[in-house]
């Protein structure tokens, strides 16, 4: 994870969908979170980024959004304000 700091990422989080059987109807199973580096430029007014985010071993008390990777990783998104 060394090789993602500083790097401006674009994240989605969308919820994984998940039935059984063909014919069921597909539920709210859990969340995926998908994670690519980005090229985009800061804005035109030069403002940073809306979160820092940092991967810790826990929840940081500050964040806004914490979400667990499993094997004992934390992605905390904290607010720049």
């Amino acid at each position: 994870m060394d090789e993602l700091h500083d790097l401006q990422l674009k994240l989605r989080l969308s919820i994984w969908h998940r039935s059984q059987l063909p014919h069921e109807l597909a539920t709210a199973w859990g969340i995926l979170l998908f994670a690519q580096t980005s090229t985009a430029r800061p804005s035109l007014n030069g403002e940073p980024s809306t979160f820092l985010t940092t991967l810790e071993r826990s929840h940081a008390t500050a964040a806004v959004l914490s979400i667990e990777l499993g094997g004992a990783h934390v992605l905390n998104f904290l607010s720049r304000v």
